[in-house]
Formats: C-alpha cells, structure tokens, sequence
C-alpha cells in the first residue's frame, strides 16, 4: 500500500514515494483546479510544481480527450468516491503529448480530487507501432487476395484461348478429312496424268 493513502489530499507523505515512481498524483478542487502536485511532474511532464498549482487541469488536456475527462470529473462531484481507470493525452512542457492513465479520482473530505497518473506513452507506442503492423499485414494480405484473383483470371483466359485454338484446329483438320475422302484414287490419278501432261 502506498504511503500517505489514509489521507489522499496530504501529498507531503506521498512525496517520496511518487519521485521514484512513473507516476505524477494531482490534487484538483472542484472547478478542477490544480491545488497541489507532486514532485515527479518534473521529470515526467516537465513542469514545475509552482507552474502548475493554481491553473486549470483541463488546459492542459488534447481536445480530443477533453470532453470525456471533463464529463467523468464533473460526474465525480456528485458521488464520495468514484473508482475509474480512463487514459489521457496531457501536454508536456515542451509541447509534445504524453499519455497519462488516471488509475482512480477520490473525493475527500475537503472536495478535492486526487488523480493517480501514470505514464503510459511507451505504452502507447508500442500499441500504435502494433496496429500499424497489423494494418500492414492486412494490406499484404488483401493485396496477395488481389493478385491471386488476377492470376486466377490470367488463366481462365489463356486456358479458354488454348480450348478456341484447339476447337479451330479440330475444325481445320475436320474439313481436310472431308476434302481428303472426296477424293478418290482414280481422280487423284487423272489429275496426276494431267499435271504430268502438262509438263510435257
């Protein structure tokens, strides 16, 4: 059990523990203003502690993410504790997105909302590098579909190409049997005479 958890609004016993840890722990009041932070925002999102005490939390959340994290605070208002696991987009401080999973928002006695973040931007990474991956494979695999298809109908119509030139030949050797049973010894020797009468 992390240290300092009786009371989540006392960040000074959580400190030490959240320095070494990949974790940033907030404290909000109820208009979600940042009220306290821990030290490892330092390292983690780049901020100094001063910096960020006083300023709204939602400032610094991606639009995209805003509207959901916005509607599960304000929900929290109403209840004396709400347990959630949801995942965020906060704004470092040198501009770039870091991806932050808010393990719990616990309501205390004097209104405040602490958020346990923790850095999950690796995390993500990994997954987007897996997705892409997988798109990747889909689109190897729809275009080895594609060009299976296309060798599939290469052959058809070269196989119905042979079947037509073999039918012609069949057709072409069918009339010169007939021609050639048409025509009898006798007649092939007169015409032979013939020829050779000619020749003379």
């Amino acid at each position: 059990m992390n240290p300092g958890h009786d009371d989540p609004y006392n960040l000074e016993q959580e400190n030490a523990y959240y320095l070494v840890q990949n974790s940033v722990l907030l404290a909000l009041n109820c208009e979600g203003h940042i009220e306290q932070v821990s030290p490892s925002v330092i390292r983690i999102l780049g901020y100094r502690p001063t910096n960020l005490v006083g300023t709204s939390f939602f400032d610094y959340l991606h639009p995209d993410d805003l509207p959901i994290i916005r509607a599960v605070f304000f929900d929290a208002l109403w209840r004396t504790e709400l347990a959630v696991m949801t995942d965020f987009r906060f704004r470092h401080a040198q501009g770039s997105w870091t991806y932050l999973e808010s393990m719990g928002t616990i309501t205390n006695r004097q209104g405040y909302h602490v958020l346990d973040c923790h850095d999950i931007t690796e995390r993500k990474r990994i997954e987007e590098a897996l997705r892409q991956q997988h798109e990747h494979s889909a689109e190897l695999a729809q275009q080895l579909v594609e060009a299976n298809h296309y060798l599939e109908d290469q052959v058809s119509e070269r196989t119905a190409q042979l079947a037509r030139a073999l039918a012609y030949e069949a057709v072409l050797k069918r009339i010169t049997d007939k021609v050639r049973d048409s025509l009898d010894e006798q007649h092939i020797f007169k015409t032979a005479v013939l020829g050779v009468g000619l020749d003379d």
